[in-house]
């Protein structure tokens, strides 16, 4: 059994995202509760499409934080906003179509 700890790894996410979802599938990604960022700044490294990725948390802080440590990596294109996940529902990315969800949460 996976301890809490290990779990919320993000080098454990990341490897079990590309035992799972193929990153040349193109995924739409959304971080929720994104924090400072870093699960998405290491799928970007993985290969994932930084383009099709938005991070999201209720904290203008940790969004602030998130946006400059993404362009620090050189992960420009990552996308985070500021959402109260309980009340509001994550903007969808630009060219996502209507038909189309979330592939990797």
């Amino acid at each position: 059994m996976l301890s809490a700890r290990t779990a919320l790894d993000p080098n454990y996410q990341v490897a079990w995202a590309t035992q799972t979802i193929r990153e040349d599938s193109k995924p739409f990604i959304l971080d929720i509760g994104t924090g400072n960022g870093i699960l998405l700044d290491c799928l970007a490294e993985a290969g994932y499409d930084p383009s099709r990725m938005l991070g999201v948390d209720y904290s203008p802080g940790s969004i602030e934080l998130s946006s400059r440590v993404a362009k620090a990596r050189g992960w420009e294109e990552i996308r985070f906003e500021v959402v109260d996940f309980i009340s509001g529902e994550p903007p969808r990315l630009e060219g996502m179509k209507e038909s189309e969800s979330w592939d990797l949460l």
